[in-house]
């Protein structure tokens, strides 16, 4: 462990109720409304709206000369390499956690496009787990330029979840020596240093993609309270190299502690990648007492983590 560690939207967009004006000198059409009543229906039935934000006819240039809507929408990246299971608890973590918010998946194509304003009225976009390659080639280039803008220059926030959290660091360094090697060097480098998986937590099966067969509870300590819990833990990753980087959480089964959550201060805005899936319950890896309901929700611990991260995003939550 040692060795290795040193090596290295189609639907139209659906807003809800009370949608506010906005100020700004473009002719700017607002989307047709529904009623609370089927906004809810909707969120309940999908879990979220997708948005073809190149529907929406552009307000300007992303900058700080624009006069913004309320930041109303959590954006969930749903494309190429993104896992169907990740991508479902995490639109329902946000659904369950975030009622305030509209919840609406984007793709590659409406991130990158060049009418699409997907910046204006996002607070937060969220890179789920899967795998991260697939986000590198889609968004290499035009797509993480404007990530980067979003966080760095508009002062939003950004989140990545377990492949969400590699792609978003300077260097990926995933099962080195394996068939599923990924040695290479990301855009983003919201973190500023390596992140390292995954066979460096003990007693662990081997990790498959797309798949539950490698997943397992990891035990990690909360700072600064320094509390102990159980996470949901599947091919996740810890961070490397970046000092100026705030620990929120460390994996406490290695020989020293490792980072598993960190925060970084992106410019203006903010960056949280955690290398493991606070949205998914531990039941989901072990023998379950509990009603198949709530065998889905996180724990008591899980929860306070996500409270923290949510908090350090700057994303008001119930």
């Amino acid at each position: 462990v040692r060795s290795m560690l040193t090596r290295f939207m189609r639907p139209f967009f659906l807003p809800p109720a009370g949608i506010p004006r906005l100020h700004h000198a473009s002719s700017f059409v607002p989307p047709a409304r529904i009623s609370e009543r089927n906004h809810a229906s909707a969120i309940s039935r999908h879990g979220a709206v997708h948005v073809d934000l190149s529907l929406l006819k552009t307000i300007g240039p992303a900058g700080p000369s624009i006069a913004f809507m309320d930041l109303d929408t959590i954006l969930v990246y749903s494309d190429q390499g993104v896992s169907k299971a990740c991508l479902n608890a995490t639109l329902d973590f946000f659904s369950r956690n975030c009622t305030e918010f509209t919840i609406a998946t984007i793709d590659a194509a409406s991130l990158t496009a060049p009418h699409s304003d997907w910046e204006a009225r996002s607070a937060l976009l969220v890179m789920p787990g899967g795998r991260d390659i697939p986000y590198d080639r889609l968004l290499r280039g035009e797509g993480n330029r404007r990530i980067r803008q979003f966080v760095e220059t508009l002062g939003r926030s950004y989140l990545g979840i377990c492949a969400g959290a590699y792609y978003a660091c300077s260097e990926v360094c995933f099962e080195l020596d394996t068939p599923m090697e990924v040695g290479e060097c990301r855009e983003l480098g919201f973190f500023r240093g390596r992140t390292v998986g995954c066979s460096f937590l003990p007693g662990r099966r081997l990790f498959r993609y797309d798949s539950e067969d490698g997943a397992s509870s990891a035990r990690v300590r909360l700072r600064p309270r320094m509390d102990l819990f159980d996470v949901y833990y599947n091919g996740g990753c810890t961070f490397i190299g970046d000092g100026q980087a705030e620990v929120l959480a460390d994996y406490t089964e290695t020989a020293t502690p490792l980072p598993a959550v960190v925060y970084c201060t992106v410019g203006k805005g903010r960056a949280v990648l955690s290398g493991v899936h606070f949205e998914i319950s531990t039941q989901k890896v072990g023998p379950c007492t509990t009603s198949d309901e709530d065998q889905d929700l996180p724990g008591r611990e899980s929860r306070e983590l996500s409270t923290i991260i949510l908090s350090k995003l700057n994303i008001k939550h119930s």
